[in-house]
């Protein structure tokens, strides 16, 4: 994944108002909560196995990969919990194909994170060092087992 690219947007219109130095703290921030939410959470799926559906290009560096999480017992219970998901792929500078966002069940993460970031920007001054260190807490938070 691009981890800058998706911090950046998640700042949305609040990026051009941060310095440099402010934005690659909240970046690294952002990273280390990332982490571990996404850890925290996908080791929940342990077990489980991953199909993909399809895929639709929204350009020509720009896809939608399609996909079902499904238990093994899905495949003798259809009546079994499966979670549509979706990654969006864009190439980067060198042409490789990166995740730059990932959707469960209809809601994109980005999007949504963007969504709760401006909220909490909104209610703090715009001030994005406090957001860097609310998302810092979190995650130790999330790492000691405090906070999920």
């Amino acid at each position: 994944t691009d981890m800058r690219r998706i911090a950046v947007f998640t700042l949305g219109p609040y990026v051009n108002r941060a310095s440099e130095s402010e934005i690659e703290e909240f970046v690294q921030a952002f990273t280390d909560y990332a982490v571990t939410v996404y850890e925290d959470r996908l080791s929940r799926y342990a077990g489980q196995t991953m199909r993909v559906t399809g895929s639709n290009d929204r350009a020509e560096d720009d896809s939608v990969v399609n996909a079902i999480v499904y238990t093994p017992n899905d495949a003798i219970d259809p009546n079994t919990l499966s979670i549509n998901v979706a990654f969006r792929v864009r190439e980067d500078a060198d042409g490789n194909a990166i995740v730059i966002d990932m959707q469960v069940e209809g809601i994109w993460i980005a999007v949504s994170q963007r969504a709760d970031f401006t909220s909490y920007l909104q209610q703090n001054n715009g001030s994005v060092p406090a957001l860097s260190n609310s998302l810092q807490r979190q995650a130790e938070r999330i790492l000691s087992g405090d906070g999920n």
